[in-house]
């Protein structure tokens, strides 16, 4: 798993390497003169100097906060939740309907957009107004794209595969071209072994695999913790698939996901795993199959809007979230 690091590395926002910890000096032998007995005592007691044992306590705090910033995932405060959130559909866009859409990202002023299915799979840069595909990078034939997010910020993307394990990073030129970085060949596992969305507060990321589990992975890609996605009854909600992290709407952040073969959208809390409250999109797309299901979420953080989607649907929908 330490073959990931230097994927990561390459991020802009880097973690900072631990400092190599000093040896401390030995302790002086003390006199045991009269004048200065009980300071001899005490140092005797603990077999080091005030001046080491200061030193010591200082590394293990800073050993302390490194740990902590790499590794243990640190929730947001439990929502309050004075009110329920509602979607108001803005405005109705095109999509290629020949794409089966798999992970969404709004990254200035386009979406990029991956695309599954064995032998079709791609990532793709597309134009919003007119839904053109600008750029298209395809994957190996034999891998099955899933989800997509931000590494570190919006210079890098990672995607993911369903069932392979593994998955892709990508950087970004200065006139926004999208090139192939690095192929990651192992993802750290899952409840069911396979990989579906993926969404980051840019110090974790958090990842479905068809079950109702939200699995949290620090940034080196390594696994944290595991939550489950309770609703209101206290029962599990399976089927996680397409998951979006938002963390600039009111203040307060929230996951939303999207569910395989459902028409609403969770808003999930992520330091409890709770479902808060479901936005029911039914009747905005009339779909030809049932495998046509609502699926891509993208979040404009700037304009406040998310644009909304689904496996080879001929339309795109962007709507405003209000609390």
């Amino acid at each position: 798993k330490l073959q990931f690091l230097y994927f990561i590395g390459g991020a802009k926002k880097k973690m900072k390497a631990k400092p190599t910890a000093r040896k401390p000096a030995r302790a002086r032998h003390l006199n045991n003169s009269n004048n200065n007995n009980n300071n001899s005592n005490n140092n005797n007691n603990t077999g080091m100097s005030p001046k080491v044992k200061t030193a010591l306590i200082a590394l293990g705090a800073v050993a302390i906060l490194l740990i902590t910033s790499r590794s243990v995932y640190q929730p947001s405060p439990t929502h309050s939740d004075t009110g329920r959130l509602s979607m108001k559909k803005i405005t109705k866009l095109p999509h290629d309907s020949t794409c089966f859409t798999q992970g969404l990202l709004h990254r200035n002023n386009e979406l990029i957009e991956s695309a599954g299915l064995y032998g079709e799979s791609d990532i793709r840069r597309v134009d919003i107004k007119t839904g053109k595909i600008l750029q298209k990078i395809p994957l190996n034939r034999g891998h099955f794209a899933e989800g997509i997010t931000y590494l570190s910020d919006s210079d890098e993307v990672l995607q993911m595969t369903w069932k392979e394990k593994s998955g892709y990073l990508y950087g970004f030129r200065d006139n926004n071209e999208m090139y192939l970085k690095e192929l990651i060949p192992a993802l750290p596992k899952t409840t069911t072994g396979e990989h579906w969305g993926i969404c980051t507060n840019l110090t974790h990321f958090f990842v479905t695999d068809g079950s109702a589990n939200l699995h949290i992975w620090s940034r080196e890609l390594q696994p944290v913790t595991t939550i489950t996605v309770k609703g209101p009854d206290g029962k599990p909600i399976p089927r996680l698939n397409e998951v979006e992290f938002v963390s600039k709407h009111h203040g307060i952040p929230f996951i939303l996901a999207n569910v395989w073969y459902n028409t609403s959208i969770l808003r999930i809390d992520p330091a409890t795993g709770k479902a808060i409250d479901s936005f029911d999109l039914k009747g905005v797309y009339q779909m030809r199959t049932h495998h046509d299901v609502l699926n891509g979420i993208a979040h404009d953080e700037e304009a406040d809007v998310f644009y909304i989607t689904g496996k080879k649907w001929s339309k795109m929908f962007r709507y405003k979230v209000e609390l």
